[in-house]
């Protein structure tokens, strides 16, 4: 280097020696080390130049190291800020993440999200929790009709409709769709996102090879954008037949592929009356506790108090997975 012609243009530093020369971008340093070698360069004797320049590109190739290391996704604690979970309903439905409702057909699946996602509507709390800001939900549904189904029962469960988006093309989940949907949430203030149900959605749900990168992109939506994502899901039949104290998250319909990546499990069982929602996996709080919800005669839902005994529950019941 001690022949060489150093030359700064801006964020550009050239080392020229003979024929040959080499382009460093400045820009990728630390603003202190960048700006107090830009300033100090014109100054400089030539030997100085030469001595800068030297600690400069030690420097320059620290930062390489570390932006390639980083590249493969690690990251230090200490570079990283915490942040405490936010939750649609806590501790069951975490924003920026997917959360699973698992039931036999019939049971009552639907009817619960519409009931979580009048709330997100009207920015009411579930079960008695805090009032929030109103959001939009995305209601994609490939069972139940709009007009015959999902608006009955918006409506009782006082839904602000202009909040309620239903989505019924039943198409599977793609790039394209998870693009379509990514550039449209902020747009739209959407908080919460419903698939009823996500095996419809999903080409191969019993590869997890072919689903979990699909899960993956929109948990890496519902994080960017900090809504919930919810999938709701039937039994295996083999899961069907199994007495519930005995279920795992893996008799859900897509198994592994969708258990591993939620990071919330909810049960719900019932007698078409009464029902009862068991939290079976939870990766951002503690479990919550079983809560309970009947539906009326003219189809409404309305929530028991969290101390009423449970007509589902019994003591032997496992704990939730985790």
């Amino acid at each position: 280097m001690n022949t060489a012609q150093i030359s700064v243009d801006g964020n550009s530093l050239t080392i020229a020696n003979g024929e040959k020369s080499k382009n460093y971008n400045l820009s990728i340093l630390p603003e202190s080390t960048r700006v107090r070698f830009i300033e100090r360069f014109p100054s400089l004797s030539a030997q100085e130049r030469i001595e800068d320049t030297k600690s400069l590109i030690l420097s320059y190739e620290s930062v390489l190291r570390k932006c390639e290391f980083e590249s493969y996704g690690y990251r230090r604690l200490s570079d990283l800020v915490k942040k405490d979970p936010t939750f649609v309903w806590e501790p069951y439905i975490p924003k920026g993440d997917l959360t699973v409702i698992v039931s036999k057909p019939g049971l009552g699946k639907t009817l619960l999200a519409v009931d979580i996602a009048s709330h997100v509507t009207k920015g009411i709390g579930m079960c008695g929790g805090p009032e929030v800001d109103p959001r939009t939900v995305i209601f994609c549904s490939a069972e139940d009709s709009a007009e015959k189904t999902i608006v009955a029962r918006a409506e009782r469960q006082n839904a602000d409709f202009d909040r309620f988006i239903v989505r019924e093309d039943r198409s599977y989940i793609d790039l394209s769709y998870i693009n379509h949907l990514d550039s449209h949430i902020d747009s739209e203030k959407v908080g919460l996102v419903v698939f009823d149900p996500i095996i419809s959605y999903l080409s191969n749900p019993t590869s997890a090879q072919h689903t979990r990168p699909i899960l993956e992109d929109l948990r890496a939506i519902a994080e960017k954008h900090d809504c919930a994502i919810v999938f709701l899901n039937h039994f295996t039949g083999s899961g069907e037949a199994k007495d519930r104290r005995k279920r795992s998250i893996y008799d859900m319909r897509g198994g592994k592929a969708i258990a591993d990546v939620a990071r919330s499990v909810l049960f719900l069982d019932g007698d078409r009356s009464f029902f009862e929602v068991e939290h079976k996996k939870s990766n951002h709080a503690r479990a919550g506790i079983n809560v309970s919800f009947q539906k009326l005669e003219n189809g409404a839902l309305i929530w028991n108090q969290p101390e009423e005994e449970s007509m589902l529950s019994d003591d032997s019941d496992p704990p939730a997975e985790e």
